[in-house]
This record gives C-alpha cells, sequence and structure tokens, in this order.
C-alpha cells in the first residue's frame, strides 16, 4: 500500500481551508451547491438560445432570397432562343439599391451543358453538384473576399429543337443576419444575466428565510440560563430540522435526569453524614471539656480543639449539601450548571 507523498499531503492542506469554511455555514454549502447549477443551466439556456435565433435568423433571410429568386423567375421570358428579363422597374430598383448593401444575383442559361450568364454577376459560384428543377437550394460560399449565402433555383425550358433551362441565383453577404443575431443574441444574454443575478439574490434570501427557524432554536439556547433544561420548542421549526431538535431535547431530558439522581444522591449522603458528624462533634467537645476541666497536656487540648473546628465546618457543609439537594428535588433543572 503506497503512502501519500509530499504533493498529497499540500493538496489536502490546500483544501481544508475551503472545507472548513464550506463546513462552517450551511448557507455557504447551499449556495455553493446551488448558483452553479444556476449558472451552469443558465449557460445551457444561452447556448441554446443562440442556436435557436442563429436558425430562425437563417430561416427568414432564407425565405427573403427564394422570394428574390421567384421575382426574377416570374419576370424571365424567352424570345427565340434568347432569355429575357422583364423586371418591374420597382423590382430593379430594388436589387440595384440591394447591390450597394452587397446583395448579388444571377441568371444563367444552360443549354446543352453550357453555361451563359444572361444577367447579374457572372462570377457568382454556382451550387457543386447537380441542381435539381424547380428544387430552391441554399449553400454558403465565399464571394469576393465575403462569406455569402446564396439561394438557386433551376427551370427548365421546353423547346422542341433544345434542351435549356434557366438557373438563377441571389446571394447576399451573411453579415446582416450575423449583426441580427448577435443584437438580439446580445439582449438575451443581458437578459439572462440579470435573470442570473435576481435568482442568486431569491436564492440568497429564501435560504435565509429557510434558516430562520435554526436562527430561532440558537436564540432560545443561548437565552437560556446555565441550569435551564427544559425541553426545546418544536414551534416552526421544519419537518427536516424537528430530529435534530428532538435529539437535543431527549439529551436535555437525560441530563436532567442526571442532575436529578445527583441531587438525591447527596440528599442522602448529607442526610447520613449530619447524625455521625453531630456525634463526632459532641464527643469531641465532652473530650475537650475534659481536659480543660483536669488540666490535661497543652498538645492534646490542642489536638481535640482543632477536631472540634473541623467537624463544625463539615457539619455545616452537610447542612449546605443537604439544602441544595432540597432545592433539586424541587426542580431538578435548577443548580443543573453548578
Amino acid at each position: 500500500m503506497s503512502t501519500p507523498g509530499p504533493s498529497d499531503d499540500a493538496a489536502t492542506a490546500a483544501r481544508s481551508p475551503l472545507r472548513r469554511w464550506l463546513r462552517g455555514s450551511l448557507r455557504r454549502q447551499l449556495l455553493v451547491l446551488l448558483l452553479p447549477a444556476l449558472a451552469l443551466m443558465m449557460a445551457l439556456d444561452t447556448w441554446l438560445t443562440y442556436g435557436t435565433l442563429r436558425e430562425a435568423a437563417n430561416t427568414a433571410y432564407d425565405r427573403s432570397l427564394i422570394g428574390s429568386v421567384r421575382a426574377i423567375d416570374n419576370a424571365i421570358g424567352m424570345a427565340g432562343e434568347t432569355v429575357q428579363l422583364a423586371l418591374p422597374d420597382a423590382a430593379m430598383e430594388m436589387f440595384e439599391t440591394a447591390a450597394q448593401t452587397r446583395v448579388f444575383y444571377r441568371v444563367t442559361l444552360e443549354r446543352d451543358g453550357t453555361l451563359e450568364t444572361v444577367t447579374g454577376y457572372g462570377d457568382l459560384p454556382l451550387p457543386a453538384g447537380t441542381l435539381a428543377n424547380n428544387a430552391p437550394r441554399f449553400y454558403d460560399a465565399v464571394y469576393r473576399g465575403e462569406a455569402v449565402r446564396i439561394a438557386a433555383m433551376a427551370r427548365p425550358v421546353y423547346r422542341p429543337d433544345a434542351r435549356m433551362r434557366v438557373i438563377i441565383q441571389v446571394a447576399e453577404t451573411a453579415e446582416p443576419r450575423a449583426a441580427l443575431v448577435a443584437q438580439v443574441w446580445r439582449n438575451a444574454l443581458a437578459r439572462d444575466v440579470l435573470l442570473i443575478v435576481a435568482s442568486a439574490l431569491i436564492l440568497v434570501g429564501g435560504v435565509t428565510y429557510v434558516l430562520k427557524p435554526l436562527a430561532r432554536v440558537r436564540d432560545d439556547v443561548e437565552a437560556r440560563s446555565p441550569d435551564d433544561l427544559a425541553p426545546l420548542a418544536f414551534d416552526h421549526v421544519p419537518a427536516e430540522v424537528r430530529p435534530l431538535v428532538d435529539a437535543v431535547n431527549r439529551h436535555v431530558s437525560r441530563s436532567a435526569a442526571m442532575a436529578q439522581a445527583q441531587a438525591q444522591f447527596i440528599a442522602d449522603a448529607a442526610h447520613q453524614l449530619r447524625t455521625p458528624l453531630a456525634i463526632l462533634k459532641t464527643q469531641a467537645e465532652f473530650a475537650r471539656r475534659q481536659l480543660d476541666g483536669d488540666g490535661g497536656p497543652a498538645p492534646a487540648r490542642e489536638a481535640v480543639a482543632g477536631i472540634v473546628v473541623q467537624l463544625e465546618q463539615a457539619s455545616r457543609l452537610a447542612n449546605q449539601l443537604l439544602a441544595l439537594a432540597r432545592v433539586r428535588q424541587h426542580d431538578p433543572a435548577a443548580g443543573a450548571g453548578g
């Protein structure tokens, strides 16, 4: 079996003050257990809230992108083999304005595997893989050094002499949605921080309120006289604390019984000592008078006089013990602290 090394002793010594600090207060133990758990739950809630906000923002912005894609799709027409884009002036103004805020679009004609940009930004990246007809796809890419979110949709153009389809793309930089998510998340984080602070204050107040019965029991015990062995009251004591109060009361009851037994023993002993001491005192006084009358030796007279003095002191002590025993028999709790 290995013995603890110096590092183990140092670690134990370092933990000992913390353990003593925690064990010194039930309130501190409860707060140390509950507050980190509360903070952890709030952190988990914040993380989940961030994910939910991000998903909601992506959904909202993706709907806007696909709406723009369908608006372009509805404005596309064919003039022979040429694709014509007949967007209303208001729609064109929207896209021109959007271009200034980093929104991009592209209309591409795919004819027999060949791609031809009809309008928009010709270098806007196409989706990887095959794009299914009439099935919108969303994907992320990097365009002109910025992260963008792109919505793309392919629509077939049916002509008897050729296989053609139009690919429509609308892209938007990820910054607006990221800024929206960050702003909402900061607000949610500030709310959660305030909620943690408020919960901590409520928790501290709740723990203090719950521990008030213990404080009342403490005050009751401290206010008693040293010889008061009456049981502690159970009023307003929670069920979890009642076993402790009951154990204290049982201990107090045993102490009272022991004090009563001691008082009875002292009473019996004092009563039994009074008569022999009185007889001895009488005999010693008689011996002293005889020695004084007969002119006995001085050492003998002094010895007998000392015996009389000691017997008088012993008689007074016996009387005091008997009086104390009578008081304790009348009130078993009285004098227990003496």
